[in-house]
This record gives structure tokens, sequence and C-alpha cells, in this order.
């Protein structure tokens, strides 16, 4: 490591403060005054001792000497045009189609892109790929996870689950923690969440063409719905193993926080839970934070980790689990949903501002809001009232005119209740405000990916994000015969079923659906 003028005393004086007891000394080793950092470490420490104390170096001479020359580079790549993007001369012919959001309504431009789920799915055209062919990811439960024989029964007795299947990540516990300048030590103490996150957060700045660096000290805001449950009940199970690092390694917030922390962005940072609608909330609360001024761009992720049986045991319990491990949305063969582990993020900031900066534009993002449904038959039952007063009020206060929603990326978790709920406030909210003249599509990912849960929400918007960005109607997998609790002509709403170009002339929108099961 080089550095620009140690003071090799006050160096050593952190280290020891640290509780690193070793030689420290700077010496000059070229000309413009460099000098080179020799430390001595002793033969005998352990590997992960010798990682923990090199951690510990670097943190201390960034912390003292910001002059720091760091090897670590992001290759940007040279934005390529979007189409859809409005060339600045045409920006107020473009503002002024009548089919358009109003000129004075703010919108928030989706610029980077980024996912890591089950199947490979490393990018956001390894997404793309998995929705156009239709494949779906789900798996028997690796090995590695829990022995699937000792929970599994055909009929829900206590204490068992009723599927042997879901979504797994082939690589979840693998880490590049060395770029990120963290011990192996701290890195096992890392839920696996925070470390996906970590990578994601530099493949979405990649995809968005935007130097990391550059933001720092930015009004840059990060915002993360998730839940983190499975981990940390499995880590505080074992209390004698905790260290140093267990607080901050399995603490929600710290989700959001060592992002902000490690890119130093200044704007809010914050993890949500509201169960299954948690990462969409999040992108509400991220526009919300741009409309008051709080921040100037933001990530908005989703993460859902899949580590114990537990809660495998507690949601068959709760008969939401689909038995055969597939999920079927609004169809006659509904049972529940497969889950799926996995993170997916993507970079919002004002449309204009987009525009003014030259950034690559998947879509605009026209307005967001949020509600609960109150006091339902049971705690978990969706009601109907607040989905379309939800639908109402979104439109209503973004000027949005329902009639021109092309398509609706449902919540869809093929569920016997929810489905026939969500099919009905989704047509007749658009048959009370203004019904299209066409049949509205409605669709849901659940069948390629399974329930994303706290994730569920952003795999949704990254579904939209492409299909408006490729202008491509994909396929709702799994559907083969509509649910007969299900009036779907009586309802104007089509589910669809085959890939197919999205032809319509004029500008596409899509709404997107999440509901937790609270509420």
């Amino acid at each position: 490591m080089i550095y620009d003028e140690i003071n090799g005393l006050k160096f050593q004086r952190r280290l020891y403060d640290e509780g690193l007891n070793f030689s420290a000394v700077a010496f000059p080793a070229v000309p413009k005054h460099q000098a080179r950092l020799r430390t001595t470490v002793l033969a005998s420490l352990t590997d992960e001792d010798i990682d923990e104390a090199l951690s510990i170096i670097g943190r201390i001479a960034q912390q003292e000497f910001p002059q720091i020359l760091v090897n670590k580079s992001t290759k940007i790549y040279p934005a390529l045009p979007n189409p859809l993007t409005p060339r600045i001369e045409d920006y107020d012919t473009y503002e002024k189609k009548s089919y358009l959001h109003p000129i004075n309504k703010p919108k928030y431009a989706v610029i980077g892109v980024g996912c890591r789920f089950p199947g490979n799915i490393k990018s956001k055209e390894d997404f793309w790929e998995m929705l156009t062919t239709g494949r779906c990811l789900t798996s028997e439960v690796p090995k590695d996870r829990w022995n699937t024989a000792e929970w599994y029964n055909k009929e829900p007795k206590k204490g068992t689950m009723q599927t042997t299947r879901g979504a797994f990540m082939e690589d979840a516990f693998y880490f590049d923690n060395k770029y990120f300048s963290i011990s192996q030590n701290e890195a096992k103490e890392m839920t696996p969440e925070q470390r996906w996150l970590l990578e994601l957060a530099v493949e979405t700045f990649e995809d968005a063409n935007i130097n990391p660096k550059k933001l720092k000290g930015s009004r840059t805001g990060v915002f993360v719905g998730s839940s983190g449950m499975d981990f940390v009940a499995a880590q505080i199970s074992h209390a004698n193993d905790l260290t140093q690092h267990s607080a901050t390694g399995l603490e929600l917030s710290i989700l959001a926080n060592r992002i902000s922390y490690f890119f130093d962005l200044n704007g809010p940072s914050i993890c949500t839970n509201t169960a299954c609608s948690a990462s969409m909330t999040a992108l509400n609360l991220a526009i919300n934070s741009m409309i008051t001024d709080d921040c100037d761009a933001a990530l908005v992720a989703g993460t859902n980790l899949l580590f114990t049986p537990g809660s495998y045991v507690a949601y068959s319990q709760l008969r939401v689990v689909s038995t055969d491990g597939s999920c079927k949305p609004f169809d006659k063969s509904a049972d529940g949903y497969a889950r799926i582990e996995g993170a997916g993020m993507i970079m919002i900031k004002p449309y204009e501002k987009a525009v003014k900066d030259g950034d690559k534009i998947y879509c605009a993002i026209l307005g967001s809001g949020t509600n609960e449904d109150g006091h339902t038959p049971s705690l978990t039952m969706p009601s109907y009232d607040s989905q379309c007063k939800l639908l109402s009020h979104v439109c209503e206060k973004f000027d949005i005119d329902p009639a021109s929603i092309d398509y609706v990326e449902a919540h869809g978790t093929g569920t016997a209740v929810g489905d026939p709920i969500e099919a009905r406030s989704i047509g007749e909210t658009e048959e009370i405000l203004d019904q299209p003249t066409y049949p509205l599509l409605i669709g849901s990912s659940k069948g390629n990916t399974g329930h994303g849960e706290y994730s569920s929400g952003i795999i949704g918007m990254i579904k939209a994000i492409l299909m408006l960005y490729h202008r491509t109607i994909v396929p709702t997998i799994a559907h083969k015969e509509m649910n007969p609790a299900i009036d779907a002509e009586g309802l104007g709403i089509k589910v669809t079923t085959k890939l197919e170009p999205w032809t319509t002339p004029h500008t596409l929108r899509i709404a997107v659906n999440s509901f937790g099961f609270g509420g």
C-alpha cells in the first residue's frame, strides 16, 4: 500500500488503539514526497488474524490519510443512446403530448438496474432471458440448507413443511470481501443479504454508467426492503459464537447503512419491513424523499434469504405455500406460492435531471402510494376496498388517467383468496374511473420466479422496467385456465400468456402492485 506523506508514529498509535501492537514504519520511497508503509506482522498469527489486521490497517489509513492512493476502480463504459430517452431539444414537445404525464408533476427516471437471483441470474440481461423464454427458477431445496426428509410431510402435520422446492441462489454465500476492504472475520458475521447488496450497488452504478467516486458526499439515498429474519435467527441461536462484528452483521438497518457507509452517500439510509410489500414501500419512501428534497437520487432494493427450515414450516402451516413448489398466478389449479431468495436493485433520480445529465433512461416512474387494509375478516386476508382506494388515490394524486394504463404487474401469488380479490380490485377500479375500450393486460412474474416475499416488489418493478424498455409483452407462465372465481371478461382484464411485441403506438404505461400479508 502506498500513501502520501505518512506520519508513521500517529499511524502506529491508532493501530495500538485498535488492539494491534506491532511496528509501523514510514520511509521515503519515491520522489514527490510519497512514502511506502511497511508493517511487520508476526508469522505466528493465523490467516484470519492477519486478514483482520490488514482490514484494520486499511480502514485506519483511509481515515487518517484521506490522500490514500486506492488501486481499485470500476470500469465505466460510454453510455449508449436509448430510443426511449427524449432528445433535450425535443423535451418541450415531448412533455406537452396529451397522453403523457403533466409537466407540472415531478417524475423519476430509472437509470440503473442490478439483480442477483437463482438460475445464475446475475444481470438484467439474464433476468430478461428468463422472462422471454418462460423459464421457471424453482428446484429442490439444496442439501447445504437443510435435510428436507426431516421436515417434509405430505399432510399439514404440526412442525412440518408441505413442499421440498423453492428457488435458491447457487452462490449465495460467495462474497468478494477484499474489494470492499472487509476482513473475513467481519464478512462471516454479515448476513448474505448485506453482501449481495454491496455487490449489487457496484453493478447498478456500473449499469447507470456512474463512477461511484463522483457520488461521494452526495445526497444519494439508500432504501431497502427486507427482513433478514432467517439468518439472524440461526446466528442468535448460537449466542456463544457471536463476536464484535455480530451486532452490525445481523442488524436489519445495516443493509442500507453499509452501502451508504462504503460509498460515502449522505442521503437517507433506510431499511423497511412490511413483509411482501417491503421493497415497494422502500421505493415509495425514496420517491417521497425526493419530493421533500431529502435526497437527489436513490438506490432502491429488496432482498430475501431462505436460510432455515423454520419459515418454510411456518408458511406451510399458514397454508400459503404451494405443495408442488410452483406458483400459478390467477390459475384454476393455484394452491399457493413457491418461495425464492435473491436481491434486486434500481437507481432512480428526478427525470429532468436525468435528461439534463444525459443518463440512459429505462422508463419514468410517475407516482407511487401506500396504504393499509385495516380490519378484515382475518389478519392476513387482503382488502378489496383498500386496494381499490389505493389505485384510485395514486391516479388522482399524480394526475394519471387510469385508461392510459396498458398493463398491471400484479402481486399475483397464486393463492385461492388473494388472486380473485386483486383481479376484482384491478378490473373494478378501472371500470369505476374510466374503463379502457380494450382488455387491460395483467400478469405476474411469480410463475417464473416464485414469490420473492420481501423482494417481491422489486422483482415486479424490474420486470415492468424491462417490458417497457424492450416494448415487449412476456407470458405469465403456469397460467393455463382462469380461476373460476375470477370473471375476467366481466372485469375487462386478460392475463398475458405469450411473448409478443408491444405494438401500441402510444407511450406505454404499467402499474405495479405489491401487498404485504399484514395489510
